[in-house]
C-alpha cells in the first residue's frame, strides 16, 4: 500500500462509497416495505424488492471486501470468506433472486 492506509487510495474509496450508498438504498427499501405493512397497505412488491436487493447487495459487498483485501480476503484469518459464504446462503434462503424478480414483475403488471 506504499505506506498508506488502504482507505487512502481512490481505488479503494470509490467501491466502498458505492457499497455504502447501495446499503442505504436497501435500508430505505426495507423501511418502505415495513411502513406499508405496518399501515395495512399492500407491500408485496416492495418486500420482494427489498429481499432481492439486500440479498444481492450482501454478496456484492462481501465480494468487494474480498477484492479490497486481496489474498487476505479469502483466508480464514479474516471474516470476509465467511461473510461471502453467509451472503450467498442468505440469497437463496430469502427466496431465490429469480422468484423475487417474478414477484416484482407480477406486481408491476397489476
Amino acid at each position: 500500500t506504499f505506506g498508506q492506509l488502504l482507505i487512502e487510495h481512490e481505488a479503494i474509496k470509490f467501491p466502498l462509497v458505492e457499497i455504502a450508498t447501495e446499503i442505504e438504498c436497501a435500508r430505505l427499501l426495507a423501511y418502505k416495505a415495513s411502513w406499508l405493512a405496518d399501515s395495512g397497505l399492500w407491500h408485496k412488491k416492495e418486500a420482494s424488492m427489498a429481499k432481492y436487493y439486500a440479498a444481492e447487495l450482501a454478496v456484492k459487498a462481501a465480494m468487494t471486501a474480498m477484492r479490497v483485501l486481496g489474498g487476505f480476503g479469502s483466508t480464514k484469518e479474516y471474516p470476509i470468506e465467511r461473510f461471502l459464504r453467509d451472503a450467498t446462503t442468505f440469497t437463496v434462503a430469502q427466496g431465490s433472486p429469480e422468484i423475487q424478480r417474478l414477484v416484482v414483475a407480477r406486481e408491476l403488471l397489476k
